[in-house]
């Protein structure tokens, strides 16, 4: 079999324009590049390439031979890359954004674990409700909760967040404690302005589906702000679990409609569409993956 080298220096030349250029992108003396191509030419017993002094022109065999010497090239690349990500150990600045919630209530009690696992890696953790943009704004990465918007990122499942339908004791005394999600119509809700299903309460039990249409008394755009609310009486919400366990057990808030189940929180990470990412990037998607798992 014809030596790959000299496949991968035919393309080159045609990629540079010319011996010369190919010459200087291969750190290789002129004469190697046409002796190499000498060489391939003489094994295939085509001409490739039609020379004169100030160009080079491919023959019509020389242009169906390039293709398959392209992919080839792209190939010894993409293998010479992944093991370049393999044996690199991740290192530099990370920069994250996740929305204030999850990244007080969870990601940084977890973040030391990570830092000690890659110590050459700094974290930059930008906490935020706004949607951003990733490129235009140097993002590696971003959590997000939901449906996801149609973009050009690539997007990871992490895991999902239980949620549960929860009122305070006050606000019950004051009204009633639904038996049944139709109840919900009787009672103020509070919404988040992004990530809920707008104007409805979802409510499943085995192969039951209930839609409740309400009326937003309150709508907010911080999980936090909205646990708050609803602990201080202002409405019914849907709350993760990690944010109303504690108030529930507490007396604080009561898990209403316990029998009826809220479809979960769904969560990623997003990240920019490159060829290949960065060992990085690669090890905190492995870390996330784990924390929201748990």
């Amino acid at each position: 079999m014809q030596n790959i080298n000299d496949m991968l220096v035919f393309a080159e030349v045609i990629k540079a324009g010319s011996f010369t250029k190919a010459a200087e992108v291969l750190n290789l003396p002129k004469s190697n590049i046409s002796r190499k191509l000498t060489r391939l030419e003489t094994h295939l017993g085509v001409r490739l390439i039609e020379r004169t002094t100030r160009s080079i022109h491919l023959t019509e065999v020389g242009q169906i031979y390039l293709q398959h010497c392209q992919r080839i090239q792209e190939e010894v690349e993409s293998a010479e890359l992944c093991v370049d990500h393999l044996v690199e150990s991740p290192r530099g600045q990370l920069k994250i954004c996740v929305s204030v919630t999850i990244g007080q209530q969870i990601i940084s009690k977890y973040l030391d674990e990570y830092i000690e696992q890659y110590p050459d890696v700094d974290v930059s953790l930008e906490l935020t409700n706004r949607r951003i943009d990733l490129v235009e704004e140097g993002f590696d990465l971003a959590i997000r909760i939901g449906e996801l918007e149609d973009s050009s990122l690539i997007a990871k499942y992490l895991g999902q967040l239980e949620r549960k339908l929860c009122a305070s004791p006050s606000l019950i005394d004051k009204h009633m404690l639904p038996l049944h999600p139709i109840d919900l119509a009787q009672l103020p809700s509070l919404f988040m302005t992004s990530g809920m299903a707008k104007n409805q309460w979802l409510l499943h039990q085995t192969d039951i589906l209930e839609q409740i249409q309400v009326k937003p008394k309150v709508e907010v755009n911080d999980f936090l702000s909205l646990s708050q609310l609803c602990i201080s009486g202002c409405g019914v919400t849907m709350l993760p679990s990690y944010l109303c366990d504690e108030a529930i057990d507490e007396g604080n808030l009561l898990h209403i409609l316990p029998d009826w189940q809220c479809p979960p929180s769904k969560v990623y990470a997003l990240y920019p569409n490159h060829k290949s990412i960065t060992p990085k990037v690669r090890s905190m998607l492995s870390f996330l993956e784990k924390v929201f798992k748990e």
